[in-house]
C-alpha cells in the first residue's frame, strides 16, 4: 500500500508541475548577468556591454559603450518577459543629456526591441548572452 499511495503522490507532483505553465505560474525570467547588446539606429549599428542584476522585477547594471567611457547605469523592471531598461547618456561637448528607452520581450538567452532615443528618434536593439 505505501508504495502505491508514493507511486500516486509522484505523479500528482508531475502533473502539478505539468500544469503550471498552462495556470500561468512559470518559472520567473531572470536576466541578471552579461549580455552583448547590439543597437541600430540611422544605419548604423554598434555593440555594447550590458551588465545586468535583478532583484524580482528591478533591474539595475551597466552599460559599457563601444568606445570605453565610464559605464552608464541601467535602470528598469521586467513584467511577464517584458522588459524596459532606461539608460541616461551623460552630456558631452557635442550633445545635450539623452535619456534611451529600450523595450521588448525576453526570450531566454534572447531580448530584442524598440529603442527610444528621448522622445526624438526610434531605432532597435537586441542582446544575447556572450558565449
Amino acid at each position: 500500500m505505501r508504495i502505491r499511495i508514493g507511486s500516486v503522490a509522484v505523479v500528482a507532483v508531475l502533473s502539478l508541475i505539468c500544469a503550471l505553465p498552462a495556470l500561468g505560474c512559470q518559472a520567473a525570467t531572470d536576466v541578471s548577468g552579461d549580455w552583448v547588446l547590439t543597437w541600430n539606429f540611422g544605419g548604423e549599428s554598434r555593440d555594447v556591454e550590458l551588465l545586468l542584476e535583478q532583484t524580482e522585477q528591478t533591474i539595475t547594471g551597466a552599460w559599457v559603450g563601444p568606445y570605453g567611457g565610464a559605464p552608464m547605469e541601467v535602470n528598469g523592471t521586467l513584467e511577464d518577459n517584458a522588459i524596459t531598461m532606461v539608460i541616461v547618456m551623460p552630456p558631452t561637448a557635442s550633445s545635450p543629456e539623452i535619456t534611451l528607452t529600450l523595450t521588448g520581450p525576453v526570450e531566454g538567452d534572447s531580448m530584442s526591441g524598440k529603442l527610444d532615443f528621448d522622445g526624438i528618434a526610434e531605432g532597435t536593439w537586441s542582446a544575447r548572452r556572450p558565449e
